[in-house]
């Protein structure tokens, strides 16, 4: 196998070993039939479990067939390039018609063998200290186990109406979660099922948001959850917002995926969260992930929690501002 950059320099050369590419990837390399992946100069950086038998659909789900029959799975971390024949045999349905791949490009992680990469070789991130991916998946992680940690009475009737609703939250963040770069990713918004303007790509609202006319950046934007895919939670993220303090099991990073979930969990919009949790309605939205923080800190807090309105007036920074 042979790789050739545009001006068709020779980039890398791999024994093919009887394999071959089946699709190109996002990081620029690509994966074979034998699920292994390759950087964009044929050096060898994993394998795919099972990624022969994985069939994606159109919306970028994965799908496994087994004797029971067809069953969604986690992805495997595969994500195909955003160019048009990404993938043997030009579409998902495997047609021939070369189809533009327009979808999710995937956060940073720098752990499980993935820190080689060139990004987190760039930053100085390793399988220590992780990655975006890395920091907001603990992140998750940490707010499960927070909320089902005898918090209950304190979260109902203040965020959850009932006990029924508390339980069916959690079991809606155990399904699991599919986590992207917004600043990169070419779906959609319609394409990913996000509420808003459909036709308009998803890593232009995080660039008109996020990136002032000097080229520096803020996180006026720091995430966006597609409340109309029902399977699991799916959120865009500005990796900047992500705080890596203690591996991103830090506070703010915790309130801000339970803002996000709740989004996916009731498809309220920021203003049908914000009335009901007792907010402001106002275009900053972080009067939410400041009051519902008071709720995750590590340490339960004891006595009865501030209203949203006394959050709004002396927990919340003037400006926002990016983690790193």
């Amino acid at each position: 196998m042979v790789a050739f950059d545009q001006s068709g320099n020779v980039k890398g050369i791999a024994s093919s070993n009887g394999d071959s590419p089946v699709m190109a990837v996002s990081d620029g390399g690509f994966i074979s039939y034998k699920g292994i992946t390759y950087d964009a100069k044929l050096n060898i950086t994993g394998q795919l479990p099972n990624f022969p038998t994985l069939t994606e659909s159109w919306t970028g789900d994965e799908y496994k067939s087994e004797t029971s029959g067809v069953s969604q799975i986690s992805r495997s971390g595969a994500y195909p390039a955003s160019t048009f024949a990404a993938i043997v045999y030009g579409n998902n349905s495997f047609t021939g018609t070369a189809f533009k791949q327009a979808w999710g490009y995937p956060l940073v992680k720098c752990s499980e063998g993935d820190s080689g990469s060139e990004e987190c070789k760039a930053n100085g991130w390793s399988n220590s200290t992780g990655g975006p991916r890395d920091w907001i998946w603990n992140a998750k992680v940490e707010l499960a186990k927070r909320l089902a940690d005898g918090r209950m009475n304190m979260l109902i009737p203040r965020v959850f109406s009932n006990e029924i609703t508390y339980k069916a939250f959690l079991t809606y963040l155990a399904k699991g979660a599919q986590f992207y770069d917004g600043t990169r990713s070419t779906a959609t918004l319609d394409d990913a099922l996000c509420p808003g303007e459909r036709g308009k790509e998803i890593s232009r609202i995080f660039k008109v948001d996020n990136i002032r006319s000097d080229g520096t950046h803020i996180c006026n934007t720091a995430a966006l959850t597609c409340s109309g895919y029902k399977p699991m939670l799916r959120v865009f993220w500005d990796p900047r917002a992500i705080s890596f303090a203690n591996n991103g099991k830090q506070d703010l990073n915790i309130a801000t995926v339970f803002h996000e979930a709740l989004h996916g969990f009731t498809a309220y919009s920021d203003e049908q969260l914000q009335s009901y949790l007792g907010c402001t309605s106002q275009d900053d939205t972080r009067n939410i992930s400041y009051y519902l923080k008071q709720f995750v800190l590590e340490k339960a807090p004891t006595g009865a929690p501030p209203i949203c309105t006394y959050v709004e007036n002396h927990s919340i920074p003037n400006s926002p501002s990016c983690a790193w």
